[in-house]
This record gives C-alpha cells, sequence and structure tokens, in this order.
C-alpha cells in the first residue's frame, strides 16, 4: 500500500485509472513509464489506487541518441522507493552514468 504523503498533487487521471482497471480486470499487470523530465509526483494518485504493478523509469530521453545517464532519477528511485516499499521499480536503459547511447 502506498503511504499517503503531505501534499498529494491531484486526483489520480480518470482515463489512466479506467485503463489501469481494464488491465487488471484482463488479469494482466499494469506498468507505468516515466520519462527523466517527467515529474514523480504526477503518478503518485494512481499509485494510491494500487492499480500499478511497476513503474519504470527512464534514464534518458526516449528518441535521442548520445545522451548520458540522467542523475536526476536517483533521486525519482529513492523517493519512489520510500512511497512504493518492494513494489517492483524497473530503470531503462540498463546501463554505466559515464555512458552514451550510440548515435543512430
Amino acid at each position: 500500500m502506498v503511504p499517503p504523503i503531505d501534499n498529494p498533487s491531484e486526483e489520480p487521471n480518470p482515463h489512466l485509472t479506467h485503463i489501469s482497471r481494464e488491465v487488471h480486470n484482463a488479469g494482466m499487470n499494469c506498468e507505468i513509464s516515466l520519462n527523466p523530465r517527467t515529474p514523480l509526483e504526477i503518478i503518485y494518485p494512481l499509485l494510491q489506487t494500487e492499480l500499478i504493478d511497476m513503474v519504470d523509469l527512464l534514464i534518458v530521453e526516449p528518441g535521442f541518441g548520445g545522451q548520458l545517464f540522467q542523475i536526476c532519477v536517483l533521486n525519482k528511485i529513492v523517493a519512489l522507493r520510500a512511497w512504493i516499499g518492494q513494489q517492483e521499480i524497473v530503470v531503462e536503459p540498463r546501463k554505466k552514468p559515464q555512458q552514451q547511447y550510440p548515435r543512430t
């Protein structure tokens, strides 16, 4: 269970809640992914619904080659772990902080 925080951003997005519920009703797990620049707080209301089984944090902006690991994601990992306990967190892509994506 996700514990309450002092200042939740808002009610969960009704569309995301509906989709998440439909995924669960179909017998599947539901995952949500966040870009590095997306504030973690935006998904907090949805996490409180307990409809999200896994959070995927991207460490680079999708679609652009040559990017370095964005250190701001580390703070999100720490905050997310405090919010969701042992629920699964995935960090993608898996690479070392000094590595860059090859340009394609």
